[in-house]
Parts: structure tokens; sequence; C-alpha cells
């Protein structure tokens, strides 16, 4: 159950990074339309009405988006996966028409199919990034060779005569086809092998942090460990024993916005600063501690943290006492 949240996390994720993509892409796509209209020059064949359509239409997908993987953890992660394919198929789709109303051949929207193959590096392997480099390629090249045959009109960017002589002529169209398609692939190979490394990286890190984690929580010693900022960030099961409570009651939250009224033990332990000291809670729960107060500093001295080092001496002291007793 835990490892299907974090494919679910990590896929939220990465989808909320698209869509803050996709939100500043479309802005700049609408910008330049904008600037375009002042300006009176470019897009003529491409209306106010059509950008206002598409911006809206583009807009309104993302917000579709951005709810649908909000609640992440009550979707399924195959469904998950599809919705996240199918974004990167509309866009590349919404690329294309604004490629055939912006100018085809002379219009530089091809930029955008980048951003598409990147962002696709970041949720596929590189078979999956080449796929969708294909598909960036055929759409593109459809485009293209389908206003080449005038099968669909060509409507050009600028309205100049040299427009129409490249967008009619065989060895521009190839060229042109040819090398953006180029581009495609070689972006999308290179941002694969960069994902690729850095989900190995990750991969490295995250069972580094499974060892630290399974070595913590089989400490005798109860363990909490709170950052700089003065938030509680890392709690073993040993400390959570000792002191009576759950740890994702605390953890992640800033020690002054803790409510300790059902967590005194623990109130007391993280409100002491001294370096090292002995509680007496055998009125509450028949138990000595002994709590060290270590600060934690990185490879440059530079001091990231305190951590509480909490010790049941309750047995030591119980065998004092019967020393005592039976000496006296």
């Amino acid at each position: 159950m835990t490892k299907d949240l974090n494919i679910k996390l990590r896929l939220y994720e990465t989808n909320k990074i698209l869509v803050i993509g996709r939100l500043l892409y479309v802005s700049s796509i609408a910008l330049t339309g904008l600037i375009s209209k002042i300006l009176g020059g470019p897009n003529k064949n491409f209306s106010t009405l059509q950008m206002g359509i598409m911006l809206g239409g583009a807009l309104g997908i993302n917000l579709m988006y951005y709810y649908y993987f909000k609640n992440y953890s009550t979707r399924s992660i195959k469904m998950m996966k599809f919705f996240t394919a199918t974004q990167l198929i509309i866009d590349q789709i919404i690329f294309s028409i604004i490629i055939f109303l912006a100018g085809g051949l002379t219009s530089i929207s091809f930029l955008y199919y980048i951003y598409d193959i990147i962002a696709a590096a970041f949720f596929y392997s590189i078979a999956g990034v080449i796929a969708f480099s294909t598909t960036a390629s055929m759409m593109y090249g459809g485009v293209i060779y389908l206003q080449y045959l005038e099968i669909i009109p060509y409507l050009p960017r600028y309205n100049l005569p040299h427009e129409f002589i490249l967008a009619k002529d065989f060895s521009a169209v190839t060229t042109n086809v040819f090398a953006v398609i180029t581009s495609f692939y070689i972006i999308g190979m290179f941002s694969g092998l960069i994902a690729r490394n850095l989900r190995r990286k990750e991969e490295e890190i995250r069972l580094e942090r499974d060892k630290e984690n399974a070595i913590l929580s089989n400490l005798s010693d109860g363990l909490i460990y709170i950052t700089n900022h003065n938030t509680i960030n890392m709690v073993n099961s040993r400390a959570e024993k000792i002191l009576e409570f759950k740890a994702r009651n605390v953890v992640g939250k800033k020690i002054e916005k803790v409510d300790f009224n059902k967590m005194k033990l623990l109130g007391e332990v993280l409100q002491d600063n001294n370096p090292v000291r002995e509680f007496n809670f055998s009125s509450i729960k028949n138990s000595y501690l002994r709590v060290y107060t270590v600060e934690v500093r990185n490879e440059n001295k530079k001091l990231i943290g305190t951590a509480k080092i909490i010790h049941d001496i309750s047995r030591e002291k119980y065998v004092d006492k019967m020393k005592s007793e039976f000496i006296t």
C-alpha cells in the first residue's frame, strides 16, 4: 500500500510541474499573440477570437488536470498514467493547431514541442521519450507537408511573398522538417538520459534513506531530530514508545505549534535545552529518562539541527534503589 502511495505521490508531483509549465507556456503564447495584434504585423491569419478560444480551452484543460491529480490518493495508478499520457498528446495537438494557424513553415511555435518532450522524459523511459518525439515529429511534419501538398490551406505568418515560395518549395520544406525532427530526437534522447540518471540517483538515495530509517528504528534509545527552523523532522519508533505519542501528529510541525496537552512527556523533553537532563516521570508512567541534547552539524561544521537522544534509565534507577534498600 505504501509503495502504491509513493508512486501516486511521484506522479502527482511530476504532473503538478507539468500543469505549472502549461500555465507558463499558455501565458507565453497569449502574450506573443497579444503583442502581434498590438503591432499589427504577424499572425494576421490567426484571429483574436481563435486565440481566445485556444487560450480558454488550454486553461480549462489545465484546470481539469489540476483537480484530477490534486486528489491523487484516491486515483488508480493506471488511470493516473493514462491521464499523464493524454495531456502530453493533447499538448502536441494544440501545438500543431497553433503552427497551422501561425505560419506553418515560418512559425517558431515548434519550440513548444520541446517542452512536451522534456516533460515526457521525467515520466517515461528513453523508449517512451522516443515515442513522444515520434508523435511530435509526425504532427509537425504532417502539418507542413499537408500545407505543401495543398490538402490544407497555408496561412502565412507575415503575409510576405517569400513565405508562399518557401511553403511550396520541396527542398525548403524537407530541409526544415528534417532539421526540426532531428532536434526533437536529439533533445528527447538527451533529456531521457538525464532523467534516467536522476531516477537512478533518486533510487540510491531512497535505498540509503531506508537503510538509515531501519537503523534508527532499531535503536534501543529514542531519537528525535529537530531542524534549525525548530521543526520536528524525524522521530524513531523507540521515542514514540518511550514518550507515548504518535510521530504522525508532530513530524513536520514547529515545536511551538504542537499541542502538548495530550503529549506532556514529549513537551517536557522538547522544551528542555540542557545538554543532559534526567526526568522523573514516575508519577505519570513510573519511568526515569535521561535525555541528551546534541547539536548536529554538517561536514562544514555548520549547525543544521538538534537531536534529542532519549535513554530509559528506569531499570538502572530500580537497581540502585534495591541496592540502597538492601544496604540499609
